[in-house]
């Protein structure tokens, strides 16, 4: 059984580290058996308050922490394959054994 709340701000704080501005309606269709519009807002307000999004206009956008996470999980297309410029080129010997504890950075 899935938490509806919880598996929305799940899918907020996704979009937000793979930089994706959205909306409301953006959530709600991409979440199964989302809650009311009403709940997502509160949801993202509590996620704006927390410093993962920011509210411009009527469109919710990725938080300086939300794109420092994004950039260094390197993947923010979403298909597996870093997306860093090094990658490939020889030049990434200093991310060997790079580790990164999200719970140091929040």
């Amino acid at each position: 059984m899935k938490h509806r709340s919880a598996a929305t701000a799940s899918k907020i704080i996704e979009f937000a580290i793979r930089g994706r501005d959205f909306m409301i309606s953006d959530i709600q269709s991409e979440t199964d058996n989302s809650p009311s519009r009403q709940t997502v807002y509160r949801i993202c307000s509590q996620l704006q308050e927390d410093g993962w999004i920011e509210q411009r206009g009527n469109g919710w956008h990725p938080s300086v922490k939300a794109r420092m996470i994004g950039s260094v999980d390197g993947d923010r297309d979403g298909n597996g394959d870093a997306d860093d410029a090094n990658a490939g080129n020889g030049n990434d010997e200093h991310s060997e054994g790079f580790s990164l504890d999200l719970d140091e950075i929040l």
